[in-house]
């Protein structure tokens, strides 16, 4: 007999769910790193530091990286998406073994991943709605979401122990209905979270992209939940004995909730990004429960206000209150001054007819 590795990696060539999960990986990778880019790109553009949720979505992003190597090592070494006998027949009970620690390894990893996640959108909304009517129900949603991950983490830590899965049937079955608990839990969660952000949705204005912007995260939170929903139909209706295969089409699923996870999670921070890419101004921040917030600028002379009305979207009023002397030559200048959706001031003729008039009415 050949080696496992050279034997499981010939029996590639009829392994297609094995070559789809190692494709759906990679490619969800990619994904997760470029909406993880322009995450970073976006607080750099703003000029904001990174926040906890920063480094928890960095954290994600680094565990599915490693997730990603042992989802290539259980395809190509463990022989992952063929039916279990066939891996035990080539391969023998030892890649069985190996099998079985490598997904006991990615299942920790999914799950820290999913926490990870969950813990990130919960920080924005305590971190951009500090309102004591929706802090609380997120500090509650908040310490089940870490109980939930601790819970999984333990569990499946502890109870299924890689060594004895091997070996006894009854084992396989303990970890499938660890992994339907999991995913139940996290699927009750998930919906609570996506709930716990409607009330912000009614003191929170938005422009037009942010809307559409909006309506993308909500589908694709919906999708999220669907996908869950999906994976525990797999789950409960799989075969515990054919741990091989039913491990792999979970795995897709799995992956697919990851990274719908962190676009979702990545979203409301990609405005500025976005804006610079397409070079629009529509990506607008939005206004999130300020009635009239006025801006003061270099002197008591001009301040901004921004004024929303009851009903419709904000709309900007300015009131500039400067000299005499600035008036009139504005009131000369008017045709030939251009202001731009950024409040800068460029003047199409030259500036020193303007300066010579301003001299002479000052001598005046």
């Amino acid at each position: 007999m050949s080696s496992s590795e050279e034997t499981l990696v010939s029996a590639l060539g009829h392994n297609e769910l094995g070559v789809a999960d190692i494709a759906v990986q990679t490619i969800s990778l990619v994904i997760a790193s470029l909406v993880v880019y322009l995450r970073l790109w976006s607080r750099h553009l703003r000029l904001d530091p990174l926040t906890y949720g920063d480094w928890f979505i960095l954290v994600a992003l680094a565990l599915i990286s490693g997730r990603y190597a042992l989802e290539i090592a259980l395809v190509l070494h463990c022989g992952a998406g063929l039916h279990t006998a066939e891996v035990i027949r080539i391969g023998g009970p030892a890649d069985m073994n190996h099998f079985i620690q490598l997904a006991y390894t990615s299942d920790l990893l999914r799950v820290t991943v999913a926490g990870l996640i969950q813990v990130a959108v919960l920080q924005h909304y305590l971190h951009a709605y500090p309102r004591t009517f929706i802090r609380w129900p997120i500090f509650i949603l908040l310490g089940l979401g870490l109980s939930l991950w601790m819970t999984s983490l333990v569990a499946t830590a502890v109870i299924c122990v890689p060594a004895n899965l091997v070996q006894l049937s009854s084992s396989h079955e303990e970890l499938y209905m660890l992994h339907v608990g999991a995913s139940v839990t996290e699927l009750i969660l998930n919906g609570l979270i996506l709930l716990a952000s409607m009330p912000i949705l009614k003191i929170t204005l938005f422009t037009a992209a942010r809307e559409i912007a909006t309506a993308c995260i909500y589908m694709l939170a919906s999708s999220i939940l669907i996908i869950s929903g999906i994976r525990i139909r797999m789950e409960i209706q799989g075969n515990p004995g054919d741990f091989t295969f039913e491990y792999a089409r979970t795995s897709l699923l799995s992956t697919a909730i990851l990274v719908l996870g962190i676009i979702t999670s990545s979203l409301p921070f990609m405005s500025p990004a976005a804006g610079r890419i397409f070079q629009t101004s529509l990506f607008s921040p939005t206004v999130e429960g300020v009635t009239m917030s006025p801006v003061l600028l270099d002197d008591r002379e001009n301040t901004i206000l921004l004024g929303v009305p009851a009903v419709g979207r904000p709309t900007p009023m300015v009131t500039v209150t400067m000299p005499p002397i600035v008036k009139c030559v504005s009131e000369r200048a008017r045709e030939h001054i251009t202001i731009t959706s950024d409040w800068e001031i460029h003047s199409t003729r030259n500036s020193t007819r303007i300066e010579r008039f301003s001299m002479r009415r000052g001598g005046l």
